[in-house]
């Protein structure tokens, strides 16, 4: 008993030992010692980042005002489609719902999302993105301490630096280059007890770019999404104009475009990796709203506009050209950048064109010798080629004035199955040659899916069986609602029988899918399967828009009197033509916000940005879901038009 009664005292006394012992120090992990990130790592906006960073108001950086408003479009908005919330990107961004927004049967639908003109690398006066942009090596870093309180910091870049240098430990600024290997090291001291680290903490550092070139038509562009709605009634509050805002007006291009909102989005994420390369973005999209990969050898163009069609490998006069520029200068008084220098052609030059001149590092001769290998060349062709524009216009116009309600597709089809076959598959093979001295040995070309404007919301008693949309048995419609929106004036009788006419049915619907949509997916699937892995699928676009096409709620599409109130009608022969407005059948904010996040899993592919990130973001895994080749099948309504105006508002927009 003695012995273990001794035995016990002796654990009891080790163990009171143990206790009472300092406890062995944990080493610092440099990490949590301090950060550093690339200033201005989305380069696409001009760097107007003070030399002297206030942690406290990050609003003196673009990049993050422009994300701000991206987090307040999704935010404010009662029917955004996938109801995930707030994504993660947007924690810690305070948001105040604007007050202007316009309110639809008391729901809020649409408002300029951009009240601010945000300064790019994109001269618009000179159609060109700023000399040195595309090709310039060199990137600041800004480094701090995660807890500098009464802290002093003497900080070396190696191997750039000798000795150690004193300076901040909350804002410490190194000028580098990319793809070149450094180390950052901080010796921290202080006259508090305990606030020194005796010995030096470093961290390996290496900034690579992530530059991506966007070429195509309007879906790329993000037609139908103008930074600030057109006010023809009254001044726009926050900018200088009546018309509506664009990144690029000739262009249709819009910072809110998914290539675009991809890149906002990829930068901050990417901030978040804890290994030693951190990431630089630039952008350099060229897309153009109606721009073909060439001129058209089905459709001849008039004698007088050359260049009506072409884009990606051809001259192409614009959205806007220069005759309807000079009718909106005339007749508002507004002084457009695209009238102000001696490069605003009457056509603008071949988007492959404006790449190699702006990715060009080095010349002999006046001929490019190295340039600037982009990492990711995002394509958006075939809609126009195929002539999905035109045809529709045929359904909604031409075709219906000649066939009644026969339907237009006799009207339509010789067009479609010939410009497919002598435009679309012969022009992605000469694309294909043509980027090939841009490219790198990694480079990669996605070729991205178009989405399916034609889907309704499944039948509500047959869960299984999903609709087509149409203009007599859905809120929401694609052609105009009135039709003194295209500015006809008739009895209301008239109008009825118009309206009618005017309508896309199912049958039209179903028959743009399949004979049109459809074959340009394929096609750019088979494409790409083709080629890989140089080449690949930005995919899973049409499967998830099944359901949001445009004639449900929540939706991915732009319809004509969204677009009209938006961005008003274009001119044609000197005067406005009430019922040329080009956002039609386009997607929206949301539709551009669900492709961006397609684009963002292919950078998440590469470990660009990390990829729980991505993947938890409400939208599902990155990897495309399987889609169904059925053929969707609709059950049809009797038409129905009450006062003149079929059922949905002249201003209704879903977001």
């Amino acid at each position: 008993m003695r012995l273990f009664a001794t035995q016990n005292v002796l654990v009891f006394l080790f163990a009171q030992l143990l206790l009472s012992a300092p406890a062995a120090s944990t080493p610092l992990k440099p990490e949590d010692v301090f950060y550093w990130v690339v200033v201005n790592d989305n380069r696409l906006f001009a760097t107007d980042e003070p030399s002297k960073f206030d942690p406290s108001n990050p609003e003196q950086q673009t990049q993050y005002r422009f994300l701000k408003h991206l987090c307040t479009a999704r935010y404010c908005s009662a029917l955004y489609p996938e109801k995930v919330g707030i994504p993660k990107y947007c924690e810690g961004i305070k948001i105040t719902c604007p007050s202007d927004r316009m309110k639809v049967d008391g729901e809020i639908r649409s408002w300029g999302m951009l009240p601010e003109e945000l300064k790019t690398n994109w001269l618009e006066a000179e159609a060109r993105y700023a000399p040195g942009y595309a090709t310039s090596t060199k990137r600041q870093l800004r480094a701090w301490l995660r807890d500098p309180a009464n802290r002093r910091c003497a900080w070396k870049l190696e191997p750039r630096d000798q000795d150690f240098v004193e300076g901040s430990c909350t804002d410490q600024r190194f000028d580098v280059e990319i793809d070149t290997d450094y180390v950052i090291s901080v010796r921290i001291t202080s006259t508090v007890p305990g606030r020194s680290i005796p010995e030096p903490v470093s961290r390996p550092a290496r900034v690579e770019d992530v530059t991506i070139l966007v070429f195509g038509d309007s879906y790329a562009s993000g037609e139908g999404n103008p930074h600030w709605p057109a006010s023809f009634a009254s001044p726009a509050q926050s900018y200088g104009n009546r018309l509506d805002q664009w990144w690029d007006r000739r262009c249709h291009r819009s910072l809110l475009s998914y290539p675009s909102q991809a890149v906002a989005v990829a930068a901050v994420q990417s901030r978040l990796h804890t290994g030693k390369i951190k990431y630089s973005y630039t952008l350099l999209s060229y897309a153009c709203s109606g721009a073909e990969i060439r001129k058209s050898v089905v459709v001849s163009t008039p004698p007088d506009r050359p260049y009506l069609s072409g884009g990606v490998l051809d001259p192409y006069e614009g959205r806007e050209p220069r005759s309807h520029l000079e009718y909106l200068k005339r007749e508002f008084g507004v002084a457009l950048p695209a009238l102000q220098n001696a490069r605003a052609h009457e056509n603008l030059p071949a988007q492959i064109e404006q790449a190699k001149e702006d990715l060009c590092i080095e010349k002999q001769n006046g001929v490019c010798t190295r340039n600037r290998q982009p990492t990711f060349i995002v394509l958006s062709v075939g809609g126009n080629d195929a002539g999905f524009g035109p045809v529709l216009a045929e359904l909604i116009y031409k075709c219906k004035r000649i066939t009644r309600l026969n339907g237009a597709e006799a009207c339509a089809r010789q067009l479609v199955t010939e410009r497919i076959e002598k435009d679309f598959k012969p022009g992605l093979d000469a694309l294909a040659e043509q980027l090939k001295p841009l490219m790198g040995e990694n480079t990669v070309v996605l070729l991205t899916e178009y989405p399916d404007i034609t889907s309704a919301k499944p039948d509500p008693v047959n869960k299984l069986k999903t609709r087509f949309c149409d203009d007599f048995n859905f809120e929401r419609v694609l052609s105009p609602a009135r039709l003194d929106s295209i500015g006809w004036r008739a009895p209301m009788y008239i109008n009825r029988y118009l309206l009618r006419i005017f309508a896309v049915k199912a049958q039209e619907a179903r028959w743009a899918y399949e004979k049109m949509l459809r074959p340009i997916n394929d096609t750019l699937r088979k494409f790409a399967r083709e080629r890989y892995p140089t080449w690949q699928l930005l995919g899973g676009i049409e499967a998830m828009s099944k359901g949001r096409g445009w004639c449900s709620r929540p939706n991915w599409f732009v319809t004509f009197d969204e677009s009209k109130s938006r961005q008003g009608a274009l001119s044609e022969r000197g005067r406005i033509n009430e019922a040329f407005t080009t956002g039609i059948a386009h997607p929206n904010f949301f539709g551009h916000d669900f492709m961006a996040w397609r684009l963002r899993c292919h950078l998440a592919s590469k470990d660009i940005i990390p990829r729980h990130l991505v993947f938890a973001e409400g939208h599902g895994a990155c990897e495309p879901p399987v889609e169904s080749v059925q053929h969707r099948d609709t059950a049809l309504k009797p038409d129905k038009v009450v006062n003149g105006t079929r059922r949905g508002s002249a201003t209704a927009s879903s977001q």
